[in-house]
């Protein structure tokens, strides 16, 4: 096995070793259900199937992908790792045409920071019911600018591994730029769908059965 070879793998060994520190905690104080598990397991294939229906190349090494929406939507319902999780297990078919095996630790890295703002910001109640965020009369939106800042990890993630070091391989800074303005559009169109369906009093009472009470 040559070096070229050895170095992303390594490295992908090395950022998942680190995930599973910085929640271990954290999962050592959640009760894992059949539910929670089931409730990842749909949403990571939906993810995934979006992938494969949105992926429309728009570039060299540019594709369009919406497998984000099943990662934004376990992560604000289940907290961070179960959006880790999603993340990871969403990036398995990005990894597999693009070859690149940073791909699933890249966008779990963004279940894993959405998930922590979601529950920091008190973006879903303990039990499905969001904790309103208004001016007036008017409804702030809360969850658009909290994906968006739960993906610029992976975006500097992207950045670092494809820009700079070139891990698995060095892409034109151009490219880089373009993969990630593309992102951006992703996120802010997939933060606006999300918006808009935990709005829903119906989703948000659906999600009381997977939540822990």
């Amino acid at each position: 096995m040559d070096m070229e070879t050895l170095i992303p793998e390594l490295a992908v060994i090395v950022i998942i070793v680190l995930l599973g520190i910085v929640l271990r905690r954290y999962v050592s104080k959640q009760k894992i259900t059949v539910k929670h598990i089931v409730f990842v397991g749909i949403m990571s294939a939906m993810g995934t199937a979006l992938a494969v229906v949105s992926f429309v190349p728009i570039g060299p090494n540019i594709n369009v992908d919406f497998s984000h929406i099943g990662t934004f939507i376990v992560a604000i319902a289940l907290g961070p790792f179960y959006g880790m999780i999603t993340g990871a297990l969403i990036g398995i078919y990005p990894m597999t045409v693009f070859g690149n095996v940073l791909v699933p630790p890249g966008k779990a890295l963004t279940g894993l920071f959405v998930g922590y703002l979601a529950m920091k910001l008190n973006l879903i109640g303990r039990n499905g019911t969001e904790k309103p965020a208004e001016t007036g009369n008017k409804r702030i939106p809360r969850i658009v600018p909290t994906v968006l800042a739960g993906w610029i990890p992976e975006a500097v993630f992207v950045l670092i591994t494809m820009g700079i070091v070139g891990i698995p391989y060095l892409l034109p800074m151009p490219v880089v730029e373009g993969i990630l303005v593309k992102g951006v559009a992703e996120i802010l169109l997939l933060g606006i769908v999300c918006e808009a369906l935990f709005a829903s009093k119906a989703i948000r009472n659906a999600l009381k059965s997977f939540r822990n009470h």
